[in-house]
């Protein structure tokens, strides 16, 4: 029990510190920086997390077959995860490359306006976020190892170390040498570092389930890649609908004709992540309970979560419509000015953010994964034409219009009436569809499992 809520406290603890290095590290960087470089930095950031549109998400998968596997036949779950290491790494080593030399051919043709003297920090940074990223993606496979066993107690901590020392360099390093790069580096991957110490932990401590000299599978690869489908495009959606959209803005009308919108992204960011700290652990909770067959006891969980969550967010967005400036001014040292379009738009998207969660969230543990990515698989396709039609009329504020319509729409559909339940393909399934086995273990002679 007290091994249990220290590792909850060390998770809570984990996203409070990395929030705080978004509140507390943007002022920062944006006095040290000023409005031109920081600008520039908000479209490096943005351009930079496309590359999450090729997101397989690997760890996931690694983490349900060890979960499901490894008291069965150790020696199978070692060769799924050494294969899938493996094709990580290839597939983001690619990945890497081909957006690095898509940007360096298409830099030049981006415009930075006043900010174009900054044209080689803008690549270097921009790169460097491409690098990060990718790297996260890969590391991603050993943290699923973690996760899978239940033992992800590690990975908070070594989040905590990360980000303290993310806070310490704000303050003394980037201070003393107010640099584009370790700004961009600093608020975008704060957390990397704990992670690649838990890669490292998880290889000492695991160290036969990366060595396993079985033959590649490519059948294993087509069942991992298909498994990961609903999740992969859910991330991708969620990277085109927050981030996407204020690149490619950016990139049109110039960093300095999108500093409060940019800014306020980084709000939502971390409101975002306050509101995921309650949406998936209900998400899990209905779906444990499902699968107890306790529908009424699901039921109640979305009710009761549902009206705290709605109630504490309205609260929050009423208030920042009548001292969102002042809150802002006084965040950033800096004058805000928005016009009555923007403030409502921005107050309405920090509630219909905690909606969208929600119902999403409620969605996937009812089963409705598949529905919940077909949906936002439509989101993001219509979010980039909406936007650039709300730019045109309303400035900045057209962009929020144009996600609060989206997110609106979205949160409708994952919730109608009547919908088909889609139940999530059980992984043996996917298996036997592609001739992998994955039953009948025999954990003393470690041979695979068969159907």
């Amino acid at each position: 029990m007290i091994s249990m809520l220290t590792t909850t406290l060390a998770g809570w603890l984990a996203r409070l510190l990395g929030i705080a290095v978004n509140i507390v590290g943007t002022p920062v960087v944006l006095h040290a920086l000023g409005s031109t470089r920081f600008g520039i930095m908000l479209i490096s950031l943005s351009i930079g997390s496309w590359i999450g549109l090729g997101n397989a998400g690997f760890g996931r998968v690694v983490a349900i077959i060890t979960a499901r596997y490894d008291h069965k036949s150790p020696a199978f779950v070692a060769s799924v995860v050494s294969h899938v290491t493996r094709l990580s790494a290839k597939v983001y080593a690619t990945l890497f490359v081909v957006c690095s030399t898509l940007f360096v051919l298409l830099a030049p043709y981006i415009d930075l306006g006043p900010g174009a003297s900054y044209a080689a920090e803008f690549s270097t940074s921009t790169i460097a976020v491409f690098l990060t990223m990718t790297l996260w993606f890969f590391l991603a496979v050993f943290e699923g190892v973690d996760a899978g066993r239940h033992e992800l107690f590690r990975l908070y901590w070594f989040h905590i170390l990360s980000y303290t020392v993310t806070l310490i360099l704000l303050f003394t390093a980037f201070r003393a040498s107010p640099s584009l790069l370790l700004a961009t580096l600093l608020l975008s991957s704060g957390f990397l570092p704990g992670n690649a110490l838990q890669a490292v932990s998880v290889y000492r401590r695991h160290r036969t389930l990366f060595t396993s000299r079985r033959r590649p599978m490519p059948k294993l690869s087509q069942a991992v890649v298909i498994h990961s489908l609903d999740f992969t495009v859910i991330s991708i959606a969620l990277s085109v609908i927050f981030q996407f959209t204020t690149a490619i803005v950016g990139v049109i009308v110039g960093p300095d004709k999108i500093f409060n919108l940019g800014v306020f992204m980084r709000v939502i960011a971390a409101v975002g992540g306050v509101i995921l700290t309650v949406a998936v652990p209900m998400s899990n909770l209905i779906a444990g309970k499902l699968a107890r067959r306790d529908r009424a006891g699901a039921i109640k969980v979305a009710v009761v979560t549902s009206s705290l969550l709605t109630a504490s967010v309205a609260v929050a967005a009423i208030v920042f419509d009548a001292f969102g400036e002042r809150m802002m001014e006084l965040w950033l040292h800096t004058p805000v000015v928005y016009g009555p379009a923007f403030r409502i738009a921005a107050s309405l998207m920090i509630f219909l953010i905690a909606v969208y969660a929600f119902s999403s969230g409620v969605a996937i543990g009812f089963g409705r994964r598949q529905q919940v990515a077909r949906v936002h698989a439509v989101m993001a396709a219509g979010v980039l034409p909406l936007s650039y039609v709300g730019f045109q009329m309303f400035g900045q504020a057209g962009i929020l219009i144009a996600i609060d319509l989206i997110m609106t729409l979205g949160s409708a559909a994952f919730l109608l009436p009547g919908a088909t339940v889609v139940r999530p393909i059980p992984l043996e399934g996917i298996f036997r569809r592609f001739g992998v086995a994955t039953r009948g273990a025999d954990r003393k002679t470690g041979r695979p499992p068969t159907i």
